[in-house]
């Protein structure tokens, strides 16, 4: 399983669509690599699925994607995540 980096830009934020697990941000920029799922846990934290695991976003991204969620502005950032 490779570990990538995952860049998530000003258009990913700006074409995102709010409660949507796949046109979400993140969703968008996997989407240019691959079709991917995520899962909102009771906990607050958010997994994405690629290639058949599951990997727990960061807190500090899964926060970035939620200040998102409520319309506030947000950066373009980078996410590492594995098996992509």
């Amino acid at each position: 399983m490779a570990l990538m980096i995952l860049k998530v830009t000003a258009e990913d934020l700006a074409k995102g669509k709010h409660n949507d697990k796949s046109d979400c941000p993140i969703g968008l920029a996997i989407q240019r690599v691959n079709k991917p799922s995520l899962r909102y846990r009771s906990d607050g934290t958010i997994d994405v699925y690629v290639n058949g695991y599951y990997t727990v976003v960061p807190k500090e991204i899964a926060d970035k994607l939620k200040k998102w969620e409520l319309e506030e502005p947000t950066e373009p950032f980078e996410v590492y995540i594995n098996g992509l």
